[in-house]
Order: C-alpha cells, then sequence, then structure tokens
C-alpha cells in the first residue's frame, strides 16, 4: 500500500507599501548586512569513529550541501557569510579525506564560505549545526588506521631533533665550561710559578746577602762582632722561611699542575662522551626516521594492494554480470539451434515422403502406359496421374529449397551457440583469473603487513637493547662522577637521552600494540524515521512566493518569529534525506529570495526563507 503524499505549504506575499518603499528596502538591506555570520575558523579533528571538520561561526548558520564527483568532493555553502581571516586548506591524508579548504566568494544576493571536503574514497559523511558551528562528521571505517597520525609523527621527528639540538647546545656550554675552567687553572699555575720564581730569585739574593755578612763579620772589630751576629742569624732566618715558601710554593704549583692535567683529562674524555651521545642521538634520530619511511612504504603498498583487490572485485562483478547475459544469450541460441534442428529434421521426413509418391507415381504411369489403349478412360487417367507428378515434382523443389535454407540456419545457430560457448569459457577464465589476482593481491597485503608488523617488533627489540645499553652506561657514568659535583649537566644530559629513547620505545610498542589489535570500528547505528520529507518546491508569481513540502504523510509543524527579513518553519518527528539538505533561489522573483532547508541542533527539520521585504505568511497542509 502506498502513501499518498501529504503537502504542506507556507504562502508568502510582499505587502503593496513594502515593494514600493525605499526605507524599508533600505532598512531591510541594512538588517541584512548586520546579520552577517562571520566564519572565524576550521578545524579537523582525527577521532575514533572517524574524522570531524568544524567551522565556527558568529550566528547560527544557514547552509546547503552538494555532493559532486570527477573528483568526488563534498560542498558545504554557509549563507550570508564572509571569512573573518584568510583563506584556509588543511591537508588530511588519511586514505579517506585528502584536504579539506576553507573560501569565501559571492553572488549577485549575497557573500557565502564554502568549505571543500575532497575525498580519496567514498565514505558517509553528517553535517549538522552545533550552536552557531557547523559540524562535518566523515565516517573514518575506510581510514588507514595502522599509520596512525601523521602530524603527530612528524611532530615527533621535530621534537626529536629539537631535543638533539638541544643536547648539542648543552653540551656546547660544558665544554665552554670545561674549557674556562682549565684556562683559569692554567692562569693559576702561571701565577704560582710566577711566584715561586720570584720567591727563588729572593733566596738567591738572600744568600748572596748572607755570603757578604759573613764576609763582613770575619772584617768586623770585636765591638762590631755581637750585632753583626746578630744580623747574620736574622738573615739565616729569613733564608730558613724563604725556603720553606719556595717549597709550599713548588708543592701548590705541583698540585695545580696535577689538577690541570686531571681538568684536561676531563674535558677530553667528556668531549668522547659527547661525541658519543651525539652519535647515538643521531643514530636514533635516523633509526627513527628510517623506521617511519618503511612504515609509510609498507602501508603504501597496502593501500595500493586494496586498490588493485577493489578494482579486481569489481571486474569480477562486471565480467559476472556479463557472463549472466552471455548465458542467457547461449541458452536462446541452443533453444534457436534445436528449433532449426527439428525443422530440418520434419522438413527431410515431408522431402522423403514426396519423393517416395514421386516414385510410386512414375510407377503407375509406367505401368499405365504399358497396358493401356486408345481409349479415353485410360487417356483421363494416366493424364490425372502425369498432372499429380508434375505437381509433386514441383513440391518436392520447393521443400528442397526449404531444406536447404534450414540446414543453413541450423548451421548458422550452431555457429552461434560454439561462439557463445567460446565467450563464456573466456569470460570464465577471466573471472578465474582475477579472482586469483584477488587472492595474490590478499596475500601480498598480509604478506606487507606481517613484515611491517615485524620490521616493528625488530625496531622494539633493537631499542630495548640500546635503551638497556644507555641505562648501563648512564650508571656507570653516575658510579664514574659521583664525587664531581660539576659533572651534573653531562648526566642530566644522558638522562634526557635515555628518556628520549624510552619514550620512543614505548611509541614503538603502543604503535606495534595498535597494528596487532587494530580491527574495523563498530557500525554505528543510524535513526529511522517513517515520515520523510520527499520533495520541496519554491514557486513564485506576481510578488507572492509558495514553499511546498511533501511529507509521507500530515505531520507537526510550527512557525517562529523570524529576524532580519527571515521566516521560519520547524517540523517535528519529519526525517529529512541529505539530498533534501540545500537552498532554493526564486527565479521569477516574489517575497521569498531563497529558502533553505537543514535539521537544528534538536534533530528537527527547519526551513529558514529569506525575504525581499515585509510579508504576510498563510500555512495550511
Amino acid at each position: 500500500m502506498r502513501w499518498k503524499l501529504a503537502v504542506l505549504t507556507m504562502g508568502l506575499g510582499l505587502s503593496a507599501n513594502a515593494a514600493f518603499a525605499p526605507n524599508a528596502v533600505a532598512q531591510s538591506q541594512r538588517a541584512q548586512k548586520t546579520a552577517i555570520n562571520a566564519i572565524s575558523a576550521m578545524q579537523v579533528v582525527e577521532e575514533d569513529a572517524g574524522t570531524v571538520v568544524r567551522i565556527k561561526g558568529s550566528a547560527v548558520p544557514t547552509f546547503s550541501v552538494y555532493k559532486l564527483t570527477s573528483p568526488l568532493r563534498l560542498l558545504i555553502d554557509v549563507s550570508n557569510s564572509e571569512l573573518s581571516g584568510e583563506p584556509q586548506t588543511d591537508k588530511v591524508n588519511n586514505g579517506v579525506i585528502s584536504q579539506v579548504a576553507l573560501l569565501e566568494f559571492s553572488d549577485s544576493v549575497q557573500s557565502i564560505t564554502r568549505v571543500i571536503v575532497g575525498f580519496d574514497q567514498a565514505a558517509h559523511y553528517d553535517v549538522r549545526t552545533e550552536g552557531n558551528d557547523v559540524v562535518v562528521f566523515v565516517d573514518g571505517a575506510a581510514r588507514q588506521r595502522s599509520s596512525g597520525n601523521v602530524a603527530a609523527v612528524q611532530k615527533e621527528l621535530q621534537e626529536s631533533r629539537a631535543r638533539l639540538d638541544a643536547t648539542r647546545a648543552r653540551l656546547g656550554e660544558l665544554e665552554s665550561s670545561y674549557q674556562s675552567r682549565l684556562t683559569d687553572s692554567q692562569q693559576r699555575v702561571q701565577t704560582a710559578e710566577g711566584d715561586l720564581d720570584r720567591t727563588r730569585k729572593q733566596l738567591a739574593d738572600a744568600e748572596r746577602d748572607l755570603v757578604a755578612m759573613r764576609k763582613g763579620l770575619d772584617a768586623a772589630s770585636a765591638s762590631e762582632r755581637g750585632e753583626a751576629q746578630s744580623g747574620l742569624n736574622r738573615q739565616r732566618d729569613a733564608i730558613r722561611d724563604l725556603k720553606a715558601d719556595l717549597a709550599s710554593q713548588a708543592k701548590s704549583v705541583d698540585s695545580l699542575r696535577t689538577k690541570n692535567e686531571t681538568l684536561r683529562a676531563e674535558r677530553d674524555a667528556e668531549r668522547v662522551r659527547v661525541a658519543e651521545l651525539a652519535k647515538k642521538a643521531e643514530a636514533a634520530l635516523a633509526r627513527a626516521e628510517t623506521t617511519q619511511r618503511e612504515r609509510d612504504q609498507a602501508l603504501a603498498l597496502a593501500s595500493l594492494k586494496e586498490k588493485e583487490q577493489r578494482a579486481a572485485q569489481a571486474r569480477v562483478k562486471e565480467l559476472e554480470q556479463r557472463l549472466g547475459s552471455t548465458q542467457g544469450n547461449l541458452a536462446r541460441a541452443e533453444q534457436a539451434a534445436r528449433g532449426s534442428q527439428s525443422s530440418v529434421d520434419e522438413k527431410s521426413r515431408e522431402l522423403a515422403g514426396a519423393q517416395k509418391r514421386q516414385a510410386e507415381l512414375e510407377r503407375q504411369i509406367k505401368a499405365l502406359r504399358a497396358t493401356s489403349g486408345s481409349d479415353a478412360k485410360s487417356k483421363t487417367a494416366l493424364a490425372s496421374l502425369e498432372t499429380e507428378r508434375d505437381q509433386l515434382s514441383s513440391s518436392l523443389k520447393v521443400r528442397q529449397t526449404e531444406l536447404d535454407e534450414a540446414r543453413i540456419q541450423a548451421r548458422t545457430a550452431d555457429s552461434s551457440v560454439a561462439k557463445l560457448k567460446s565467450v563464456v569459457q573466456s569470460k570464465d577464465a577471466e573471472i578465474a583469473r582475477l579472482e586469483r589476482e584477488i587472492q595474490g593481491a590478499r596475500s601480498d597485503a598480509k604478506s606487507a603487513n606481517d613484515a611491517r608488523i615485524a620490521a616493528l617488533t625488530a625496531a622494539v627489540e633493537k631499542e630495548k637493547k640500546r635503551a638497556s645499553a644507555l641505562e648501563e652506561a648512564r650508571r656507570a657514568d653516575e658510579r664514574q662522577l659521583a664525587a664531581q659535583a660539576d659533572v651534573r649537566v653531562q648526566q642530566d644530559a644522558r638522562e634526557a637521552g635515555l628518556k628520549a629513547q624510552e619514550q620512543r620505545l614505548a611509541s614503538i610498542e603502543q604503535e606495534l600494540a595498535r597494528a596487532r589489535n587494530s580491527g574495523a570500528p563498530a557500525v554505528r547505528a543510524v535513526p529511522v524515521n517513517n515520515n520523510e520529507v520527499r520533495g520541496i518546491r519554491l514557486e513564485s508569481a506576481d510578488g507572492r512566493s509558495r514553499i511546498v513540502v511533501e511529507l509521507d504523510r500530515p505531520g507537526t509543524f510550527e512557525t517562529l518569529a523570524g529576524a532580519d527579513g527571515r521566516a521560519v518553519m520547524v517540523l517535528d518527528g519529519v526525517n529529512l534525506p541529505k539530498s533534501m539538505e540545500r537552498t532554493l533561489s526564486a527565479t521569477d522573483g516574489g517575497a521569498v529570495r531563497f529558502v533553505s532547508t537543514f535539521r537544528d541542533d534538536q534533530g528537527r527539520v527547519r526551513l529558514e526563507a529569506e525575504l525581499g521585504g515585509s510579508a504576510t505568511e498563510v500555512v495550511r497542509q
């Protein structure tokens, strides 16, 4: 049983004064201008169920949705809106969405902001409003789940490079610190050596003065000898003190030289450790980049195999359809061949019967001629038999011709059957070949995925071994540098390198877990509504406009007070197909310039009509 469509109409007509009142038109234009929806930003977020594109606006949006092909893309036009910033294009490349673009253009009536979602393959989508935002959801079932977030991987590599640069900078600071301490130590050694040389010179001068004083003592008189002896004793004490100072300074110089050599050895050893650490960090970064390239190559190969598999499956389906048609033609041809053969057999039997009758007539004529006299009765009988023989001879020629034609038709039908059988066999062979290719593509994709998992597993094991080696090296360094308070920077650098390795190891393990446990996402339930919008029309004539909404059956609705030159009607309990979410423009003038149909935040169907001026409305069902 089919429902008769219920028709809901909204009639809108311009008032006479509004049509000729410039002030009213100007006020409407000013109101329209102040109601511009400012689009401030576009965000693309990857969620578990799919990809979400959010377009942020300053007012409740009115939009239209269009789906185009060649290439496959989705257009969302936000009416009466402008970009508050610059046009934006975001690369997504997740296997479903290639990129998303945000731009602005204008027509003769209004400015429009357009969102373009480019698809690599078809996917379920949903467009709705949330407050002042337009939200586009694209199902993520076909996304490259094991590839991870490319942007996150790039960010991780950038952070790794930044950490490596920071480590190099810290190591440079450490080298500068060692060099400064070494220079200071060398200056102290030089100062101490200068003090030692001066003390030696003072000691030499004091010893010369002592020799001179001894000579003076020998030449002094008895009265001067006591004072000279006292001076000599004081000079000896001074020399003893100078010698003690000289020994102390020499010991200090030796100590400073030892410390200087120790510091130089520490600097050289630290340079070696710095070089090894930088080399390890660079090697880890190179391994990470190599792993990413290998993973991307494996994903690209798997994607290519999946595309080849889908193409082969489509080809198999097409060939199966053609094979079904060819098999139908073959059956009809075989039936025609059987009919032609039956006709040949029947005509052959008729011809054989006629030939037998002809032979019998010939025997009767010969017999009658041999026995008949000249009486009229015999002549009449002979003439009758000759006439029948002549007619039968003509009939035999006709039947022979028909038999030849039937045989030709039978041979033609047999030839057609043979050709169709050859076509069927060719299609069967091609289908078998494509099925083998599909199986091979599946096997290649599985092999590529297994190889990628094996490579990631090997990378995890290598990273574990390297992390263990780094941990052991760190502990050895801690034991070696426990007594050196000024090598804390080196320990921090090693700990930072170890932490980066551990983070990288955890990232690889998580990626391995996702690769092993990845599965198809749950199927989202789609609500079903029994009453559905079947069509929407905008009709305009004589300054009046009529909006016609066709439903499966009468539904509930309400009209809302419009603002900024708009009329609004809301339908409750009605399903709106995606193809009906659009904007219709008037072509012949009238009270309505265009009407937009969409679903609001509460799931209700909303119709918003933009008026050319003040108008009255009438709604009936």
